[in-house]
């Protein structure tokens, strides 16, 4: 078995714990103290090394951990030079998992390789399983340069930007550590259920009462979540006891909230083939909850209209979803999820791009919204105009919007499509889909001012896309582009023929430029479908992407009277040859 060294040189312990950004790695060194209930003393302290080409120092000190006597409460405090790699996260978290007599907490000086996704996910597992991390900072090293170095009297010496790389450090691990803030818990509905950032806990059959009482348990089992999902009552509804059923819902609310956690409902559906009185039953809870959750600020998922008379979402036993419906359901919770703070946080730039659920039955959601004629979409851009207050320090050349939230605030003031409006910048929000059922990703990106237009910055991200596929993309823009933004769309589209685009526009931008006109005419003579914003396309955008709060579109005054005129206008300019005859400047 391995024994701990006492005492580490002065030299040494420079070397190896000098927080240095980008420092390279020399081994792990990892100093502990080990206190038990007993004695209320530190019945054992001292440090571990690698073995060079051979044991880590975590696992090391995992072999020492494991002789201590089971009968007896610990708290063991590490100082590690380099935070644990994956394989030792994962061997730590086992051990502690089956020995609950341990507590843990582990300081640490650098974080390790945090590029790669299995060391972020090995820190968030021992914070899940209770271990308290954090990066070290001035006070620490001076604790463990007086605990654990032969220091000969010596005072700590604290290096150059010691302040700076702590404060850098625990920035980093803070949003590793909030990446993984949802719980996921409800009947085998959502066994196969995949969202990025979340956990999921199936419990076939339940009832809603049954996974109230399961919730403490699974909170202790994953502390650092921040938000709880609820999906039950699949099984509630055949008691036929609707005044009960109401109070379970409420005492499962009640439960997640005791804990300091967001409860988000996901509601009920109506599985097909089912006769009046389910239906209806089902419908009235749907109602009920809705307004539950309204009423209190709670996100609810609305899975009711989604999933209604929807029999190709569900497997042959007409109870059970499908890969399709799971992959919708899974979406619809997404989307309801980033309305919530307590996931806004968790996602992260750049994280919910590149995790999207990956299948078309999206394309479903937008037909829903939009009209059957749009079913078959199978790619969605909304371009919104929109200022930004101090965009130069908001935005960065490589700035790209994930999460589709804008503040209602935002949403009516910039989008409102009054034709007199100045334009202030773009925004550029996005589905892709191929008919295959790949999901490039979504999210949308802003123009950088001065630099670079929204359009231009997505016509970069949609030469990514596969050659060999076909696309269809719809786009719903606040102003209609610019001459130039136009051209270059258009020779896109001429040397991409395997992409369909068309555009739905809020306002009609700079029509009094010809150049503005021709370039709509150039789109249109290259196939792209041109039209103006209708109120359910605004509608649509508020739903999906608007911090609504629960609260319904409001249309403002002229909303349909604008339309109206703009479409006349924009129907005028593309009956019109961009090279006709006359007198003055009048096509």
């Amino acid at each position: 078995m391995a024994k701990p060294r006492d005492i580490l040189s002065r030299d040494v312990f420079l070397l190896q714990y000098k927080n240095v950004v980008l420092e390279q790695r020399r081994g792990t060194c990892l100093c502990f103290t080990a206190l038990s209930d007993k004695t209320g003393n530190c019945d054992l302290t001292g440090y571990f090394h690698n073995i060079c080409g051979g044991v880590h120092a975590e696992i090391r000190f995992l072999d020492r951990l494991k002789t201590f006597h089971r009968g007896l409460n610990y708290t063991v405090t590490c100082y590690l030079s380099w935070s644990p790699c994956a394989d030792c996260s994962k061997a730590l978290v086992e051990f502690l998992r089956n020995n609950a007599n341990v507590k843990l907490r582990i300081f640490v000086s650098r974080l390790y390789f945090m590029e790669m996704k299995a060391n972020r996910k090995g820190l968030r597992l021992l914070n899940d399983v209770g271990v308290h991390l954090e990066v070290m900072n001035n006070k620490h090293f001076e604790y463990c340069w007086k605990t654990f170095v032969d220091h000969q009297e010596i005072p700590f010496p604290p290096w150059d930007d010691i302040v700076e790389n702590h404060q850098q450090y625990q920035a980093e691990l803070t949003k590793i550590l909030q990446q993984k803030s949802v719980l996921i818990v409800g009947t085998s509905v959502i066994q196969h259920v995949k969202i990025c950032r979340c956990s999921t806990s199936c419990h076939p059959w339940a009832l809603v009462e049954d996974v109230t009482e399961v919730i403490p348990q699974l909170l202790a089992r994953h502390p650092s979540v921040s938000a709880v999902v609820a999906h039950v009552g699949t099984w509630d509804h055949k008691k036929q006891q609707s005044e009960m059923l109401k109070k379970d819902y409420i005492s499962l609310i009640s439960t997640i909230q005791a804990s300091k956690k967001q409860a988000v409902v996901s509601g009920p559906f109506v599985p097909p083939c089912v006769g009046e009185v389910t239906f209806s039953r089902v419908r009235q809870l749907h109602i009920w909850l809705k307004g539950y959750c309204r009423r209190r600020d709670i996100p609810y998922v609305d899975n009711f209209t989604t999933f209604l008379n929807r029999l190709d979402h569900f497997k042959p036993d007409n109870i059970h979803l499908n890969l399709t419906g799971s992959q919708l359901l899974a979406m619809n919770i997404e989307l309801t999820l980033l309305s919530c703070n307590a996931f806004k946080m968790a996602v992260g730039k750049c994280a919910f791009i590149d995790q999207v659920p990956s299948h078309a039955t999206v394309s479903y959601v937008l037909g829903y919204v939009l009209g059957s004629s749009f079913a078959a979409v199978t790619v969605c851009f909304f371009c919104v105009a929109t200022f930004v207050r101090n965009a130069e320090n908001m935005i960065t050349d490589d700035f790209r919007r994930t999460d589709g939230i804008l503040s209602m605030d935002v949403f009516i003031n910039q989008y409102k499509n009054d034709p007199f409006a100045p334009s202030r910048g773009t925004y550029l929000c996005y589905y892709a889909f191929d008919p295959t059922g790949r999901f490039p990703g979504w999210g949308y990106f802003a123009s950088i001012p001065d630099k670079m237009h929204a359009e231009i910055r997505f016509l970069d991200y949609l030469k990514t896309f596969h050659f060999g596929r076909t696309y269809t993309v719809t786009c719903f823009l606040s102003w209609s582009p610019c001459a130039d933004c136009a051209e270059a769309l258009f020779e896109f589209l001429q040397n991409n023929a395997n992409i369909k685009l068309n555009i739905f526009v809020s306002r009609l931008y700079s029509m009094g430029i010809k150049t503005n006109r021709n370039g709509l005419r150039l789109l249109n003579d290259v196939g792209v479908g041109l039209e103006v914003m209708n109120i359910k396309h605004f509608e649509y955008c508020w739903n999906t992407f608007v911090d609504h709060q629960q609260f319904p579109f409001l249309p403002w005054n002229g909303i349909d009277e604008n339309y109206e005129h703009q479409q006349a206008e924009l129907a005028h300019i593309l009956q019109q040859h961009p090279f006709a005859q006359g007198t003055g400047d009048v096509c």
